[in-house]
């Protein structure tokens, strides 16, 4: 559940429909491109050096995910768009940030797509994906940790 705020704020965002925060915004995650993540698994995977160590891949960068809707708000083009807060997620974690040196003294591995790029790539997909981004949010389930209805499974 903690994959899908960026792809449910562009969304939303795109078609005019607020990005909901769960809690007050201050929160924090660490956000890394799809493809800094395969390259960096790939690299522990290659290397002698990391046999049984734990490594943490990510941007090593902590960011809000109120900073974060702005900055989604920006790349869909609608810098003034509406943020509504609900309640915070049951058992939110406050800050997620990975320490990315051991991976990057024992692999070489550096992040390379910068968040506002993994923004506009994202968005130039969902472009080009020749669906209206309503259909993409049909079964959208705000709350997904809650219950849904049977039926919509």
């Amino acid at each position: 559940d903690s994959g899908e705020v960026i792809p449910k704020f562009l969304l939303r965002c795109l078609v005019g429909r607020p990005m909901i925060i769960f809690g007050d915004g201050t929160q924090t995650r660490d956000f890394s491109f799809v493809s800094d993540t395969a390259r960096g698994i790939i690299l522990a995977g290659l290397s002698e050096q990391p046999v049984g160590q734990t490594l943490n891949l990510g941007s090593g960068q902590e960011l809000s995910i109120r900073q974060l809707a702005k900055e989604v708000a920006c790349i869909a083009g609608h810098p003034d768009a509406k943020i509504e807060y609900d309640s915070p997620r049951p058992g939110d974690v406050l800050r997620l940030c990975a320490d990315t040196t051991k991976v990057g003294n024992l692999c070489g591995y550096r992040p390379e797509i910068s968040l506002q790029d993994g923004l506009r790539k994202l968005h130039d997909w969902y472009l080009g994906l020749g669906l209206s981004f309503d259909t993409l949010l049909e079964k959208e389930m705000v709350r997904n940790w809650e219950r849904p209805p049977s039926g919509l499974i």
